[in-house]
């Protein structure tokens, strides 16, 4: 019986090798399925072009390790002044859910509240880069 085997990023590649995951560092391929043509990492399923199962926009997992170029940090983004608890919509999937503001990331990112919570009720705050003051 052969060894599975996929090609991704110019290589081939199987069980056991080491990807870099952009979230969690460098790990291993768990799984392969040929058809079609998908690897598993982290309990998650990755096109060969290192986009999640999930038709992700960007890769996650990369051969070597991922690293941001530099021109990407040339001009600061400009984060809007916002009042704690502040209305905020985040996107989640394909939908728009209104949440309260929490503060910024280090990343830039916007902080929110889970569960409808708020500084006064809430105690758990997430981060996402897809969100709009207004409603969509």
């Amino acid at each position: 019986m052969s060894e599975k085997t996929v090609d991704f990023c110019d290589g081939t590649w199987k069980i056991g090798d080491s990807v870099f995951h952009s979230e969690y560092g460098w790990t291993e391929i768990q799984n392969i399925e040929l058809i079609p043509n998908r690897i598993c990492v982290k309990s998650q399923w990755f096109r060969a072009d290192g986009r999640s199962g999930r038709m992700s926009a960007l890769p996650t997992i990369f051969p070597n390790k991922f690293t941001v170029p530099d021109e990407a940090y040339e001009r600061p983004v400009e984060r809007p002044d916002l009042a704690m608890d502040t209305p905020i919509w985040v996107k989640k999937g394909h939908y728009w859910i209104p949440k309260h503001f929490a503060g910024w990331a280090e990343d830039g990112w916007v902080k929110y509240w889970l569960d409808g919570c708020s500084s006064h009720t809430g105690s758990v705050a997430v981060t996402t880069d897809e969100w709009r003051l207004d409603d969509p």
